[in-house]
């Protein structure tokens, strides 16, 4: 998915916008942070204004622009398939939805890897398994919990826990090996004081780290940083070097953060930004902490776009259940099924408000009350 077929999907997902935002603005700004500036980590940088932007001593932020729903760069076989899975789910009601995961649920789940069950050191989670056919096998001989996703014959994805102390080198050696080019994070190292991810990359106060895997010593630098998307995205440069002069990559991580375990993002629209942010790089490594939730979702996300841009006719539960073929008990939670509703047919409304597909808007509007607040609901408990 390219950069230049996701520009109308980001314009379109900032009519939702973050509470204490504006809804008018410009095409979201970022601050960036380099080794030579040392300011600590990218939660001490300096004041920033709403928009994201370093506000400059004695300055004024300069004016927003308002925004707009950019012409579509999407093809007719796209808008006819969104339209027809826009009008048929606006039909539905929130208990079709539920009764829909509730059959996902029921689904017998996949054989757990042999290689899983061997090395329970190396596994975050029991209970979390990883399946053999498109488990990536690392060419030193060690095990991880990872799995390539294949969409359409393609493979953009690989999804994985996050990594544990003694998994590090591995992490990094599969890096190296598949030639990945930008990792995502959806979680936090520590959540309601528990740890979820071990801190596997540098920041910018500790501007190197050095890690030994099976295949020698691997070295990770920070190069630089911005935030993105209100702070809430960061995302780091970082130049990942081994011994032998041949494995070496350049690394985009992009850090998505107070995402809730087993819960989703208040902006039901942000998931479409991550994916304009990271949609020229290939391969790209989700992980979150079990690599099944948040990274369920947000590969999800895409295995829908991807299909809707095929021609193919879009069907949510087909899709999760191929999913959790590959990735065992991805879309981990109701809350995250329906989010993934949510944003679609947000999306769907923005492009009828756009006079690109005809649905009805106030049976959308109806549905996606209904999901938030069940979702907020189960939010506050």
């Amino acid at each position: 998915m390219t950069s230049r077929n996701n520009r109308n999907i980001v314009t379109a997902a900032r009519g939702d916008t973050p509470r204490g935002r504006s809804s008018s603005g410009s095409t979201p700004r970022t601050t960036r942070q380099s080794t030579g500036q040392q300011r600590g980590s990218s939660e001490r940088r300096r004041p920033q204004s709403r928009s994201g932007t370093t506000r400059q001593q004695g300055r004024p932020p300069a004016p927003e622009r308002p925004k707009t729903v950019e012409e579509s760069n999407e093809d007719a076989a796209f808008l006819e398939q969104l339209q027809a899975w826009a009008q048929e789910t606006s039909r539905k009601q929130l208990t079709d939805l539920e009764s829909e995961f509730e059959r996902l649920q029921s689904q017998p789940r996949p054989e757990p890897s042999e290689e899983f069950a061997r090395n329970p050191t190396l596994n975050r989670y029991r209970d979390v398994i990883c399946v053999e056919n498109n488990r990536v096998a690392l060419t030193n001989g060690r095990y991880i919990h990872a799995n390539w996703i294949d969409s359409q014959g393609d493979r953009r994805y690989i999804c994985t826990q996050g990594p544990l102390p003694q998994t590090v080198g591995d992490f990094w050696e599969m890096v190296l090996q598949e030639n990945v080019q930008a990792v995502v994070m959806l979680c936090d190292t520590v959540e309601l004081n528990r740890p979820k991810c071990h801190q596997y990359w540098p920041k910018d106060n500790t501007p190197e780290s050095a890690i030994t895997s099976r295949d020698g010593n691997i070295r990770v630098r920070f190069v630089d940083t911005e935030a993105l998307d209100d702070n809430h995205l960061i995302r780091t440069r970082l130049q990942v070097t081994s011994d032998n002069p041949k494995r070496q990559a350049n690394v985009r991580h992009f850090h998505w953060r107070r995402w809730p375990d087993r819960g989703v993002p208040m902006n039901h629209l942000a998931a479409l930004r991550l994916l304009f942010y990271i949609g020229k790089y290939k391969p790209i490594v989700v992980h979150c902490s079990a690599g099944i939730g948040r990274t369920g979702t947000i590969v999800m996300i895409y295995l829908a776009q991807n299909t809707l841009r095929s021609g193919q006719r879009l069907d949510f539960y087909e899709l999760v259940a191929d999913l959790r073929r590959q990735r065992a008990g991805s879309v981990q939670t109701l809350d995250q099924y329906l989010y993934i509703y949510s944003v679609f047919l947000r999306y769907a409304k923005n492009k009828a408000d756009a006079g690109r597909i005809k649905v009805d808007t106030e049976a959308i509007d109806k549905l996606v009350q209904a999901i938030s607040k069940r979702i907020y609901k189960q939010t506050k408990r």
